[in-house]
Formats: structure tokens, C-alpha cells, sequence
């Protein structure tokens, strides 16, 4: 079990997360000087917000891992997350792509430039893997994350095993998984279906973190150790790496940021109370904000603005906004509505 001030700086990172994602996805294309580098300080240097999406397998992990000491610890995993991950996985496959459809005819009825994603873009065959969750390569919202954490979950032994084995066997795998993150398969050609698997199905990049995770809860001394007063300590390593990669980008600045970044998450996530109504609602803003976003992006192309607003810098923070607050407000007010629906589209969180 997680111990109750543990759980909620989990809880608050998670929301944390949330917000990440979705600054994620509304990014701009710069047009001047300033826009670009704002826009390359957030998204690329300073390692937010794509450090959000491992975030959270990092917390999967460390959550599954609070479990490996009971017996049978492994089938009840699975178990649970076929509830869990793969029942909401295939239920906001269907929605997220009858919400494409929608705007879709909509869009062509009004006689609008195409803005939004369209389903049918590679054929029906494209469109029933998708639909049958058996499509690599293009990618419906974000679901494809539960679909990569259960496959994780179905290997999760292997990285149990190996972390059983001692501190050196287990820095040597996540060392082995770095280079895996580095070198492993990311951009996908689309002619080799098993390179698609490993970058978008298991997804290589996201077994870092889940697996740190794993670590981090087998072998809490180090987490145990960081207090928020060392995190200052942090806070200013992270200026002088940020300084770096400004320099001389290298892999090293980038892999010792993102630990930063997450640390500094972290702190901020256990200095932090947040109110009771962001209970539980992290994966309701990560699963449903994509239409939001993509209603906002019609929207403005019915008014005939998307050209100019959609991505320019001067917008983006309205546009981030627009979706943040669209998107929270729906999850509130349905929370606890239809308990039957939730517990089909959020597997009972």
C-alpha cells in the first residue's frame, strides 16, 4: 500500500501531469524571433511538458510495484487493469473516432477547410485497425497509453525479477533502458509493422520510467532521502543543465533534466494542496481534453479564424486556457453522474 501523504503527492502530480499533457498538445508554430523562443524554451529545453506522458508511467509503475511482495501479485494486475486500461481503452477509441466522424461531416455539410483529424484519411482498413485498436501508427488521441501501460503490465515480471537481483543488476537494466530510449525505435517508416508495434504499441520510450518506477518503490531509500530543502539543490542544477543545452544540447543535459523535471515536479506536488474536487479527475482530463480541443479548432474555423489564431504564439496561451478550463469543467460537473458509465470509460477511478 501507499502510505496516505504519499498518495496525495501522487494524486497532485498526476493532476500536474494532466495540465502538462494538454500544454503538450496545444502547441504553437512560432512566427517571429520571441515566439520561437519561448515556444523552444518550453517545449524543448526546459524538458516540459514532454516529460508529462513518462510521468505517468513512472507513477504506474511505482503504484504496480507496492504490490510484487504478495502472492499472486501479477495476475491480479492484470486483472484489474483489463478494467482498468483496456475496457476504457477500446470505449474512447469509439468515441474519440465518432467525434472525428462528426466534425468531419460537419465540416464538409459547411463546406469548411478540413482542421480537424479525419478517420477515413487512409482508408477503411486504416480506420477498422484503429477502431480495433490494432493500428501502430496513427494514433487516436491519447489512448494509446493505456493500451502501452497494459502491455507493460504483461511484462512487468521480467523487470520485477531483475530488480529482486540486487541494486547493481538493477541500475545495470534501467542503464541497458536508456539505451533503449536513446536508440530504440521512435519514428516508425510505416512499411515495418513491428517497428510501429515497439514505438506506438509497447511504445520502448515509455519502459524507462514505468520500469524507474518499479525501482524507485523496491528501493525507496533514495526517495525517502529527497526533501524539499534538497530540492532548492535541484531547483538550481536544473538552471545551470537548462544553461547547458542552451551551449551544447547533449543526451546527458537531456536525460539529467528530465530527473530534474520530475523531482521538481514532485516537490512541488507535496508542497502543494490542492482542492477536493481535482480528486480523480487527472485521467478524465487526460482522456477527454483532445476533443475539447479539437471542438475549439472548428469552432474557430466556422468563424473563420483558424488561420490566423489556431498557431500563432499571441493565441496560444487562450487556446491552452480554452481547453484546460473546457475540458475540467466537463469532467467535474459528470463526475459521479452515471457511476455504470464512469466505471466503463474510467475503469472505476
Amino acid at each position: 500500500m501507499v502510505a496516505g501523504n504519499k498518495s496525495n503527492t501522487i494524486a497532485n502530480m498526476g493532476f500536474i501531469g494532466a495540465l502538462l499533457v494538454v500544454l503538450l498538445h496545444v502547441r504553437p508554430i512560432p512566427a517571429t524571433s520571441l515566439g520561437t523562443m519561448l515556444v523552444d524554451f518550453i517545449y524543448q529545453k526546459s524538458g516540459f511538458p514532454g516529460i508529462a506522458v513518462p510521468l505517468f508511467f513512472g507513477i504506474s509503475g511505482y503504484l504496480l510495484a507496492s504490490h510484487v511482495n504478495e502472492r499472486g501479485w501479477w495476475k491480479k494486475a492484470v486483472k484489474k487493469r483489463v478494467k482498468t486500461l483496456i475496457v476504457p481503452f477500446y470505449a474512447w477509441t469509439v468515441i474519440l473516432l465518432a467525434v472525428q466522424l462528426v466534425l468531419l461531416v460537419a465540416t464538409q455539410a459547411l463546406q469548411l477547410p478540413q482542421v480537424t483529424p479525419n478517420p477515413l484519411s487512409n482508408g477503411v482498413a486504416w480506420f477498422l485497425l484503429e477502431l480495433f485498436g490494432l493500428d501502430f501508427f496513427h494514433l487516436t488521441g491519447i489512448v494509446w497509453y493505456l493500451r502501452s501501460l497494459f502491455m507493460m503490465v504483461l511484462i512487468s515480471p521480467l523487470f520485477v525479477l531483475v530488480f529482486k537481483k540486487g541494486v547493481i543488476p538493477s541500475l545495470l537494466f534501467l542503464l541497458f533502458l536508456v539505451v533503449v530510449h536513446r536508440y530504440g525505435p521512435y519514428s516508425p517508416s510505416g512499411n515495418f509493422y513491428l517497428d510501429g508495434f515497439l514505438a506506438n504499441g509497447l511504445y520502448c520510450e515509455g519502459l524507462l520510467p514505468f520500469a524507474a518506477g518499479i525501482a524507485i518503490r523496491m528501493y525507496p531509500t533514495f526517495l525517502n532521502k529527497v526533501t524539499l530543502e534538497w530540492l532548492k539543490w535541484a531547483g538550481g542544477g536544473w538552471c545551470i543543465l537548462l544553461i547547458i543545452r542552451y551551449i551544447h544540447d547533449n543526451v546527458m543535459a537531456f536525460y539529467l533534466i528530465s530527473v530534474l523535471d520530475v523531482l521538481l515536479i514532485w516537490g512541488l506536488a507535496k508542497s502543494i494542496i490542492l482542492p477536493s474536487w481535482t480528486d480523480g479527475i487527472s485521467i478524465r482530463i487526460y482522456l477527454s481534453h483532445m476533443i475539447f480541443k479539437w471542438l475549439l479548432a472548428f469552432v474557430l474555423n466556422g468563424l473563420g479564424l483558424y488561420t490566423l489564431l489556431w498557431d500563432s504564439v499571441g493565441f496560444w496561451p487562450f487556446k491552452y486556457l480554452i481547453v484546460v478550463l473546457a475540458t475540467t469543467l466537463f469532467v467535474v460537473k459528470t463526475k459521479n453522474r452515471a457511476p455504470r458509465i464512469e466505471t466503463l470509460l474510467f475503469g472505476g477511478r
